[in-house]
């Protein structure tokens, strides 16, 4: 049997909780695995797939040990209200990645427009705007306009 049909996967996340969980076995004498532990570290997309993404592997003999202390731990993760204070900071890069896209003829206009759809989506459930809300949805708004005109300009000269 090859060494690596061993392992079994007991965790799949983010890369973060991965490491939790693998330290919440280590701490129970359990040795979890994370396959390219370092390169995600080092260059998270050059291991292709889901780049932020964790797997915990155990060895085959330990996997219902496994399971069953991840079961009676409590998550490694618990959201606090920090956490919320970094989701509204991710959406505030966002928001700017969607402002610095209108500098950006045609090409920028339609990245800017599909970021802009990505942040409107996470923005409008949120009691809690980002700083600069509005002037995101300008530019944002700006952005389609001058992409509709500028994709029926090229389509005209082409006709």
């Amino acid at each position: 049997m090859n060494s690596y049909q061993e392992w079994i996967a007991v965790f799949h996340g983010p890369f973060h909780e991965a490491l939790a969980v693998q330290a919440t076995l280590g701490a129970h004498g359990i040795t979890g695995f994370i396959p390219n532990e370092t390169m995600k570290v080092v260059d998270p997309f050059i291991t292709g797939g889901s780049a932020m993404g964790g797997v915990v592997l155990v060895h085959f003999s330990e996997f219902e040990t496994a399971q069953e202390i991840l079961e009676q731990t409590e998550s490694p993760i618990e959201p606090t209200a920090e956490d919320e204070v970094d989701e509204v900071d991710g959406l505030e890069e966002l928001g700017l990645t969607v402002q610095w896209c209108f500098f950006v003829p045609i090409i920028g206009w339609a990245a800017g427009v599909f970021f802009g759809l990505r942040y409107y989506t996470h923005a409008r459930h949120r009691q809690q705007r980002p700083r600069r809300h509005a002037i995101t949805l300008g530019f944002w708004l700006l952005q389609g306009i001058l992409l509709v005109i500028s994709l029926v300009g090229i389509f005209c000269l082409w006709a």
